[in-house]
């Protein structure tokens, strides 16, 4: 599997806002992850960073702190395609606002982005992100690890210790980490269990994360790709190839859901999805039928 990937390490990506406000590009990116569960990445993210640059009194702290569900479906609703779940944004941005206005974080931000920065250790951005109501609530850190990595691949932020940059274990990874036979469960009835995508009790969703998280450090060290491109390649296949409804093992990418073109020139090539040659659900129905366990939670 790892060898799959090793030619399509992702390009690096130019930030829209990067040129006009590199603190208030981090700050977008701050609230655009933490309210980014279970929706279209692209459309909200354009929609986000549209606000940034034309009304960004909209993402100040203290405008978030006070929305209700109304007001955030006037923030987000173009972004967004469905009012679903938007009880819980409305929650984080609360909870986001607060704690953001709080810790001055604007000033923070100023500060810290004129040189690069320590990941890890006291005072370093972890900690900081430690202190955002929304970037605490999931032991594993999963919203954390994915702004520092989408930070990082924008060029946003240049961290001094890169091996801290860590996997971020959603949904769409867990996913194809159990098609792909890299986890799988422990017992003949777990098959039926995750076909059936049933709610999982936290101790078990978080068991079977940390269970692909070490998957994804092997896969990245045998690929020779740094984990937040391993991430971002795998992801990309899971929404696009991978998906919930389907395993798209001899399909393109879903045209609404686009991926970087060298995963469109390894589908081109090898007629279908990028890992498929090194997929054991490519050829075993019972893996192929897996999906993610269902949480209660807006950070998985």
């Amino acid at each position: 599997m790892a060898g799959e990937l090793k030619s399509a390490k992702p390009p690096m990506v130019r930030h829209p806002l990067r040129e006009f406000d590199v603190a208030l590009a981090v700050w977008a990116e701050i609230v655009f992850v933490a309210v980014c569960h279970q929706t279209n990445w692209d459309r909200l993210h354009g929609h986000v960073m549209k606000i940034a640059r034309s009304e960004p009194g909209k993402l100040d702290p203290s405008y978030l702190a006070d929305l209700d569900r109304d007001l955030t479906w006037g923030l987000l609703g173009a972004g967004l395609e469905s009012r679903v779940h938007l009880g819980e944004r409305s929650r984080i941005l609360n909870l986001l606002g607060v704690s953001a206005r709080e810790r001055a974080v604007r000033d923070y931000l100023h500060g810290v982005m004129a040189t690069p920065v320590f990941l890890g250790g006291p005072g370093g951005f972890y900690e900081f992100l430690d202190s955002l109501g929304p970037y605490a609530e999931d032991p594993l850190r999963k919203k954390a690890r994915i702004l520092v990595q989408q930070l990082a691949r924008s060029e946003l932020i240049t961290p001094k210790d890169p091996e801290l940059l860590a996997p971020a274990v959603d949904y769409h990874i867990i996913r194809l980490y159990m098609r792909t036979g890299r986890v799988y469960p422990a017992r003949a009835t777990g098959y039926r269990t995750y076909a059936e995508s049933k709610l999982a009790r936290p101790a078990t969703l978080l068991s079977l994360r940390k269970a692909v998280e070490g998957a994804m450090q092997l896969t990245a060290e045998f690929a020779s790709l740094r984990i937040d491109d391993l991430n971002h390649l795998e992801w990309q296949v899971a929404r696009s190839f991978c998906t919930r409804e389907e395993a798209r093992c001899n399909k393109g990418p879903l045209p609404a859901k686009l991926v970087d073109l060298p995963l469109v020139e390894l589908s081109q090539e090898r007629s279908g999805c990028p890992v498929g040659s090194a997929c054991f659900g490519r050829i075993d129905a019972h893996c192929r039928s897996l999906v993610e366990p269902r949480s209660a939670s807006s950070f998985y």
